[in-house]
């Protein structure tokens, strides 16, 4: 089964698509992020992201995170501290704190949880604070 983090002096580029849908308004948005891999059980990365519906325009937020990821055989946990930069007057500064888990279940099969478990709000402004959503998910690998 695939590590949390890369292995040693290994890079990672991902992309994600999102869509969801407030106020009679569908938001499409499209993630990239860049991770490397350090002594097989840590990572350092960086990601961001664009609006390409309802505009086109960045997201303004740079996302600098790192990850300390020892596993076993049936419970992985990768404790990290994300710190999102955002580029836009006024905006809130702080810190989360990442703590995601992966469950093995069966060859193959696994259960995530626990990201961005603790936002941590280090100035009053609130304007542009990212949220990243949280939750459980069952994933099969081949």
């Amino acid at each position: 089964m695939r590590p949390l983090v890369p292995p040693n002096s290994m890079g990672e580029v991902g992309a994600d698509l999102s869509i969801s849908r407030a106020f009679d308004t569908t938001f499409v948005g499209l993630g990239a992020a860049f991770a490397y891999g350090i002594g097989d059980v840590g990572e350092v990365g960086v990601a961001t992201g664009l609006t390409l519906s309802p505009d086109f325009d960045w997201n303004r937020t740079l996302l600098l995170q790192d990850h300390l990821a020892p596993s076993s055989k049936l419970f992985d946990f990768a404790p990290g501290l994300l710190v999102p930069i955002v580029a836009v007057d006024g905006a809130g500064f702080g810190v989360v704190v990442d703590l995601p888990c992966r469950y093995v279940l069966s060859d193959g099969l696994f259960v995530r949880f626990g990201g961005s478990a603790i936002p941590i709000q280090l100035s009053l402004e609130t304007s542009g604070w990212p949220s990243r959503p949280t939750g459980a998910s069952a994933t099969r690998s081949t």
